[in-house]
C-alpha cells in the first residue's frame, strides 16, 4: 500500500526518503535493523506547483509491505520532524472520476446537488514525479 508523506525537504530524493523512513522505523533501543517486519519497496518524490502563485511543494510516496503494518508506519512518520518540519502522512488512494459506483444508484445522473460531480481539490495545481525508485 502506498503512503503519502507531506512536508519533506526540497532537496530530498527517493533514496533519501527511503533511508529516512527506514531510520524512523528502527527501534531506538536496538542498533540492528530488524528487517522482516516492514519493508519499503518503492519511493517517489512529487513536485506540486501552484500555477498562479508559482509556489512549490514537495511530497513523498512510499510503498509499505505488508499492508497490516501501514497504520503503525503512518503513526511513526507523523511523530517525526525533519529540518524543523513536522511530517504528515496518510494512506494514498488514487481517485478516478469514472469509478463512482453510486452512478448505478442515482436516477438522475445530472443532479445539481451532487458534491462528487465537482472537483473539491485545490485548483490550479500541476504535479509531476521528479524522482522515483521502484
Amino acid at each position: 500500500m502506498w503512503v503519502f508523506i507531506k512536508g519533506i525537504p526540497r532537496g530530498m530524493d527517493s533514496k533519501g526518503l527511503e533511508k529516512l523512513i527506514k531510520k524512523l522505523l528502527r527501534p531506538a533501543w536496538s542498533p540492528f535493523n530488524l528487517s522482516g517486519r516492514v519493508s519499503i519497496s518503492g519511493a517517489k518524490i512529487l513536485k506540486i506547483v501552484h500555477t498562479r502563485s508559482r509556489s512549490t511543494e514537495y511530497h513523498g510516496l512510499i510503498r509499505v509491505k505488508p499492508e497490516e503494518r501501514v497504520q503503525s508506519v503512518i503513526e511513526k512518520i507523523n511523530q517525526a520532524k525533519v529540518d524543523g518540519r513536522i511530517l504528515e502522512s496518510h494512506p494514498y488512494s488514487k481517485r478516478y472520476t469514472k469509478r463512482d459506483r453510486r452512478k448505478l444508484l442515482l436516477d438522475d445522473p445530472h443532479d445539481a446537488n451532487e458534491r462528487r460531480r465537482t472537483e473539491r481539490r485545490r485548483k490550479n495545481l500541476v504535479s509531476q514525479v521528479i524522482d522515483a525508485k521502484l
